[in-house]
This record gives structure tokens, sequence and C-alpha cells, in this order.
């Protein structure tokens, strides 16, 4: 379980990292629940309930549905969709319902000792766990949640799923994983026992969006949606030209300056100057037929309405010049 612990402790500590970026950041990220349970002791929980070895992963993917739906819905669906006896639906309600500070629920479970039996080694792994958690000063993040089922087949023991408490947004869940011992070894000749986690980016990057947002509502200014500094087109057409953008792009490429260049062998001015207004791109290298002869580019500074012509080879430093204080 030590690797398990250590998987955990990383995703505390990059919610933590995202939630300190600023105080809109921390309203909408720091409020939030880790989720912990064992596919063995819930697997357990339905056997010790009369469920059949056939129907785990059927009543499974019922109960991972509790997070969305009330329990009398997901009752009804294990009994008239699924066939499961109602009394033994009832039996799974009365534990899978259980959460809590994982030391405390996990010592009320342990008294009912046909639990125990039908667990397995779920009980001591997540004893051990939870032992290791508190080592590293992290288990006050986590809930016990025996409701927890993860719905991919894989899993194989500790599961977990990250969950915001905050008001300030309905995304839920940001980022889940578990145990799977046998998923390597159904693709190669081997058994490699493997514990991960993934963090849902696009939810994460739509909330870290949303605090901007608001940031700049409340102190002013401006955010700048792209990742590009530069932007390198040209008032005239052909393929020589074209070439010329592909070496000045791959010169700043290589000084680690963001940048793209216009592909159309035949660009528009106009529509490649509203393009960098609307994306918000601080700088423009032009680059024509008269800059070709000359061994010189445009570079405008959009901010700041100046135009420098500048010489191929003092391009790099030019524009890091401008760029400093912009990203400073």
């Amino acid at each position: 379980m030590v690797p398990d612990s250590e998987i955990l402790k990383v995703l505390i500590e990059l919610l933590q990292e995202l939630s300190s970026v600023s105080e809109f950041h921390r309203r909408r990220l720091g409020n939030y629940v880790v989720k912990i349970s064992n596919r063995k002791i819930l697997d357990g929980v339905f056997k010790v309930c009369g469920v059949e070895e056939k129907d785990l992963r059927p009543i499974s993917s019922s109960i991972d549905k509790l997070d969305k739906m009330a329990w009398e819905e997901v009752k009804k669906e294990m009994v008239d969709a699924k066939g499961l006896d109602e009394g033994v639906a009832d039996a799974i309600g009365e534990l899978v319902r259980k959460k809590g500070y994982p030391k405390e629920l996990l010592a009320e479970l342990k008294t009912n000792s046909k639990l125990v039996e039908s667990c397995g080694t779920g009980f001591e792994e997540m004893e051990r766990l939870f032992q290791y958690l508190e080592s590293m000063n992290i288990l006050e993040s986590f809930s016990f949640d025996l409701s927890l089922a993860r719905g991919l087949d894989y899993y194989t023991g500790v599961i977990f799923e990250a969950v915001l408490m905050s008001d300030e947004t309905s995304v839920g869940s940001i980022a889940a994983g578990g145990r799977y011992d046998h998923l390597v070894g159904k693709f190669s000749r081997r058994e490699v026992p493997c514990v991960g986690c993934s963090l849902g980016i696009e939810r994460v990057l739509t909330i870290m969006r949303e605090a901007e947002l608001e940031m700049v509502a409340e102190k002013g200014g401006k955010i700048r949606v792209p990742e590009i500094d530069v932007y390198v087109g040209s008032p005239s057409s052909g393929e020589r030209l074209l070439n010329e953008r592909m070496r000045i792009c791959s010169s700043l490429w290589e000084a680690s300056i963001r940048c793209e260049l216009n592909y159309s062998l035949n660009p528009k001015m106009n529509r490649q100057l509203e393009y960098v207004g609307k994306q918000q791109i601080p700088l423009l290298v032009i680059v024509g037929e008269d800059e070709l002869e000359k061994g010189v580019v445009q570079l405008k500074d959009l901010a700041k309405k100046k135009n420098h012509e500048v010489k191929f080879e003092e391009l790099v430093a030019s524009i890091k010049t401008i760029l400093e204080p912009i990203e400073a």
C-alpha cells in the first residue's frame, strides 16, 4: 500500500497547488474531499448481502450512480432492471450509504465478522493505507465512502475520487484513480501490479478560467487567451514567403519564444490582423518581398502601437526585450 499512499499524496499536493494560485482559485478548488474505498470491500458487501458472483459488476454499476441519483432510484434499477431481490437491495443500501472519517468507519465495519470475512484482504489493506495517509498528514482530506464504485471493471483494490464541495462550482469530480493489478497483464506476458490517478484536465481548466475571469472582473485588466507571444505573417503570397515565415518561426522556437505562423500560400493581411487582435497576441512579425531583399522584418508591438524594422539576426533579442515587461 506504499505506492497507493504515494499516489494519493501526489493528488493532494496537486489539488493544494491548484487552489493556491489566488484567493479566487481557492474559493473554487480549495474545498474538496477525496472519497476512498476498496473494490474488495464493495464486492464483499454485495456477497454478504446475497448477490451472486455473476451479478457483482452489474450491481456495482448501479451503485456507481449514487452520486447522481437518489437511493430509491438506484434500488429500483437493481430490482426492476437487473432482477435483484428487494430484500438483498435493502441490505446493500444499509451498507453502501455509510461514509465518514476513515479510521472511525473502518472500526465500525470491522465489528461485522461476516462482512470482514467476505471482504478478504480489503479491510487489512485499508487499515494499512489509512495509517500511511495519517503518517503523511493527509488523512483529514479523505472520506471512507462505501458508495464509491468506479465503474471500470479493471480496478482490483483501492479506488478514490476527488470531489469539489464548493458552492462556487457544480463540476463535481475532478480526479480519480485506483489500483489495477491485472490490466497490464492483459496486454503482455506478465502481471504488473499498478496504481494510478488521473486529473480531469478539461474540468480543472474550466474552473481555472472561471477563477481568472472573476479575478479580472474584480481587479481589472485583461486575460490573454492563447499562450502565443508572436505571430509571423506576410502581406503577399508565394512559396518563398511561406518558407521564410517557417524559417523565422523555427528560430523563435529554438529561442523558447512562443509563436505561430500563417500557413497559407496566399495570406490576406486584413485577416491576419483580425486574428492577432482577436487572440490578443502582443507581437506581430511581418515579412514581405521588400523585407526579404533587405534581410529585415517588421516587428509590431501592438500594445504600444509601435513598429520596428529589425534585422533578422537581431529579431530574437528584440522580441525578448519587448516581452520581458509583459511577462513580468
